[in-house]
């Protein structure tokens, strides 16, 4: 099926029934657990929005960048902010929908198949890995659905050597750059492409004007100046500034000891002092072997770089602002995932929480178009890099959600589909199948894996009609009243005070020791790592026998001292 790259209305049509169709499929998710959040990245979110409410829009958060959380603020701007979570959740599932026309986008253009399209689309739409991660206030979904746009416009440009194309793709890039710092990856993904077509030229080709190279002097200048920076920041490594630092600008109460990214900053001098070698090898090498200056001179590899680090500033722009939280949060995140732990790679538990989640066929028609499409390169090895480094990354890390997934599944099952699509083509006794068994054999496929979507919706709406102990310990404290509501660990906080309630939130270092219970007045309400603090929720804990020395034993106990109070 040769179709052109225009859009058509029933193009314009199925966006529309991609999105109903993922609204309406896990429509059991939208109110789960409302006015209260879903899980904890959830609560930073509606943090995060309300301060964008409250007290204007510097996020006071760098973890994520803040385009995704802008985006839905504004989005969700026209109705009443005490409906944020449930607007937020359904302009996060309808991404979802996006996506997966995004995908059905990509195999009409590059696999010239309606049909392929439309599996990937299914897939996406009916994946309950992606649509957990779309059901609550969360950038994964905003950064597939990026990723992906980009991956279509830049493979377009690897296609047909389009400019417009490839200025779009790396705007879309810089947006999802915008929405989590691990888009960069496929720019680095981009870089490795580039690289490699530039490597296998046989002689110089002049493209644009002014030249597409940057001269070999420059180049190697900055090379080793970079070189030379990064093995001196390894080498002379700021340890006692870098500590006074943290300490002062760390609002957090929470925080650990600073002294605690001392093993932090020791595998953080090892890796610049790598980097630092390997940016010096580079230079020598460009110096000498004309294909590797080739492989890293093009001017289009700095203009996208360029393009990419306004896009992200613009969507982030009190990274600029107020610098030093942006730095100590980046600091943060850099600790939780550049200090890989051995033991704790994340490998079998992605294999394991895809085979829970997904249907086991796509996943291995996903295998088989991924091999398919290596004898294809370069025309898809852009998408194909980014895959392998992306998961490389996350398998990598000592820390890991299912929800990372969501960034590369849409375009493993637009792979999916163009393997799909090869077995209906192949010849049967000489002769191809008839297009009625090519669709019996689609949707047999299809049928297998909405068998698979269905069980997971079932147990979406049985634990919809339930609530969590959040809710349970927010329901409970707004019926009491108490005049404040002080929290240890994750707690209802900020849905607790969007609600007018006093909330105090007690450092992770503080101990509920008998002193500092007794100092508690009687008309304050204590919560601990979700609960009210009771003996009996909490037996499994070190807390239970403190509590119980102290006579708190939660609400009951909380009700009769407020009487006393009076």
């Amino acid at each position: 099926m040769h179709l052109s790259k225009k859009l058509s209305f029933l193009d314009l049509l199925y966006l529309v029934c991609c999105i109903a169709a993922s609204l309406l499929l896990w429509r059991s998710y939208l109110a789960f657990n409302l006015p209260v959040a879903a899980n904890v990245d959830e609560r930073t979110g509606l943090e995060i929005l309300t301060r964008f409410h409250t007290s204007g829009l510097n996020p006071h958060f760098f973890l994520y960048p803040t385009f995704y959380y802008y985006f839905t603020y504004f989005a969700t701007r026209p109705w009443s902010f005490s409906d944020v979570l449930l607007h937020g959740r359904i302009l996060n599932m309808a991404f979802v929908g996006v996506t997966g026309w995004i995908a059905y986008m990509f195999c009409v253009r590059f696999f010239r198949s309606r049909l392929a399209g439309l599996i990937a689309a299914f897939a996406i739409v009916t994946s309950p890995l992606i649509s957990f991660s779309g059901s609550y206030l969360c950038t994964d979904v905003f950064l597939a659905a990026s990723t992906l746009a980009s991956i279509y416009f830049l493979t377009g440009f690897f296609t047909d050597g389009n400019k417009r194309s490839w200025t779009t793709g790396m705007v879309l890039l810089g947006l999802a750059v915008g929405c989590k710092y691990t888009a960069f990856l496929l720019f680095v993904a981009y870089l490795a492409q580039e690289s490699a077509l530039r490597f296998r030229e046989q002689k110089h080709q002049q493209e644009t004007e002014g030249g597409p190279f940057v001269s070999r002097r420059l180049l190697v200048a900055l090379l080793c100046t970079a070189g030379v920076v990064l093995a001196l920041a390894a080498t002379a490594f700021p340890t006692h500034l870098v500590l006074s630092f943290i300490a002062q600008t760390r609002t957090n109460p929470n925080g650990r000891p600073a002294a605690e990214y001392l093993p932090f900053f020791h595998s953080l001098r090892i890796k610049l002092g790598a980097a630092g070698l390997l940016f010096l090898a580079l230079a020598a090498l460009s110096l000498w072997v004309d294909q590797v200056y080739r492989a890293l001179a093009p001017t289009r590899l700095y203009k996208a770089f360029a393009i990419i680090l306004v896009m992200a500033l613009v969507t982030t722009p009190y990274s600029v602002i107020t610098p030093k939280r942006f730095i100590l949060d980046l600091g943060s995140l850099a600790k939780l995932n550049l200090v890989v732990v051995v033991g704790a790679q994340q490998w079998h538990n992605y294999w394991m929480w895809y085979l829970q989640s997904e249907a086991l066929i796509l996943g291995a028609f996903a295998l088989a178009g991924f091999l398919l499409l290596l004898r294809q390169w370069p025309k898809y090895g852009l998408g194909l890099i980014y895959v392998v480094l992306y998961f490389l990354v996350i398998g990598t890390s000592h820390k890991g959600y299912a929800r990372y997934l969501t960034a590369i599944l849409p375009l493993l099952y637009c792979y999916a589909s163009y393997a799909l699509l090869r077995l209906v083509s192949l010849p049967v006794r000489g002769r191809k199948l008839s297009p009625i068994l090519e669709y019996a054999v689609v949707a047999a496929i299809a049928a297998v894996t909405l068998y698979n979507t269905a069980a997971h919706i079932q147990e979406v709406r049985r634990l919809s009609a339930t609530h969590d102990e959040f809710w349970q310990s927010y329901t409970t404290a707004r019926r009491l009243r108490p005049a404040a509501v002080l929290t240890l660990g994750d707690a209802p906080d900020v849905e607790l005070a969007n609600a007018g309630m006093t909330v105090v939130e007690l450092p992770q270092s503080a101990s509920l020791n008998p002193v500092m219970l007794s100092s508690l007045h009687c008309d304050q309400l204590l919560i601990v790592e979700g609960h009210f603090a009771d003996p009996n929720t909490l037996s499994s804990t070190t807390l239970a026998p403190v509590l119980r020395a102290q006579g708190v034993y939660g609400q009951e106990v909380f009700r009769q001292q407020k009487q006393n109070c009076r």
